[in-house]
């Protein structure tokens, strides 16, 4: 529902037959003509696509040694509703009793400044933050943090908080370019494909000490951890993966497992796929780079992303091979010359 003149309800857009040379070969929308998550469809070749973020991700070898699902709270006050003269609301920080002063001319600036005090006196300055209308805190070390609100903290105010999870590592980490919009996800692997349990969003981070809001999943002792950082940067991704047919590769390609289907006079169709597991070679990918285009066309690489530094990512068509009974009397027998490496 729209309920004023500055909101947007798209949703659905019907994109229309636009194919720029190097940009969107396959028929995609640009990045600047969708927003993201919006579902945009080719009228031409009834493909469906959406937009997303991109993020860079980072590694590390360090694994969990302790964990605090309870070592902060996020205390985010929305609203006020109290227009009496001055009262004294109880509530408690770590088990300790606090006192909440509310007159008619209290806002929620007012709140946020006496719970950032109370929450000084608990754990620290170092250890709290606060902005417009919410109070963080948590403990470095020791037991867990706790909270508790009166009938009339509930009553008076609208409010809401969250835990802060404070994640010990086996040394010190150094992530990269780390901010407020960094991601920490969790996984219990060695090496290869790493599977996240766990994410939660940085709060802050002290050597080997992290401490994390909006977590979900969950985290044991022994795994380890990656960085993810949102780039300025969006991806279109194809929700149906109808093959594109076409007489030579695209030039560009969506996503891992696209399909593509060779269609020229001079042969039998063949049908490929999206092979991106090249993409983790940097010296694979600076070789593809040097290639000339046609080459490059000649070899089926195809653009699949970027590495957030301006350089391109290639990905490969690679043929699913089937022969065809139809034009081979003897079905299954090699038509042409075949060579065979040995290194």
């Amino acid at each position: 529902m729209i309920d004023s003149d500055t909101q947007v309800q798209r949703g659905f857009v019907q994109h229309r037959r636009s194919r720029i040379s190097g940009v969107n070969g396959e028929g995609q929308p640009l990045a600047s003509q969708i927003l993201e998550g919006e579902i945009a469809i080719n009228l031409e070749t009834r493909k469906l696509y959406t937009k997303r973020q991109m993020y860079n991700t980072f590694t590390f070898s360090q694994t969990v040694t302790g964990f605090d699902e309870n070592a902060g709270y996020i205390i985010t006050i929305s609203d006020i509703d109290f227009d009496s003269d001055i009262a004294s609301i109880d509530y408690n920080i770590n088990g300790n009793s606090k006192t909440l002063i509310l007159d008619s001319d209290s806002v929620i600036a007012d709140v946020i400044l006496q719970i950032k005090n109370a929450a000084i006196a608990e754990v620290g300055a170092a250890q709290v933050t606060s902005d417009a209308n919410s109070v963080s805190f948590y403990r470095t070390t020791g037991s867990s943090s706790s909270v508790s609100f009166s009938s009339n903290f509930v009553k008076y105010l609208d409010f809401y908080y969250q835990p802060i999870i404070r994640v010990e590592m086996s040394s010190a980490v150094s992530l990269t370019n780390s901010n407020a919009s960094t991601i920490i996800d969790f996984d219990l692997a060695t090496s290869g494909f790493r599977r996240t349990f766990g994410t939660g969003r940085l709060i802050s981070h002290v050597t080997s000490k992290l401490y994390l809001k909006d977590f979900s999943g969950r985290v044991e002792i022994g795994y380890k951890i990656a960085q993810t950082n949102p780039r300025q940067e969006y991806q279109i991704v194809e929700i149906n993966n109808i093959p594109t047919i076409k007489p030579t590769a695209p030039e560009r390609a969506l996503a891992a497992g696209n399909f593509w289907i060779r269609n020229r006079d001079s042969e039998s169709g063949k049908l490929y796929w999206l092979d991106t597991s090249i993409m983790d070679d940097s010296d694979f990918q600076q070789s593809i780079r040097d290639m000339s285009p046609a080459t490059r066309l000649e070899k089926n690489a195809a653009v699949v992303d970027s590495d957030g530094n301006g350089n391109l990512l290639y990905g490969e068509w690679r043929a699913i091979i089937s022969t065809s009974l139809l034009g081979s009397g003897e079905g299954n027998a090699f038509d042409g010359n075949v060579t065979l490496t040995i290194t």
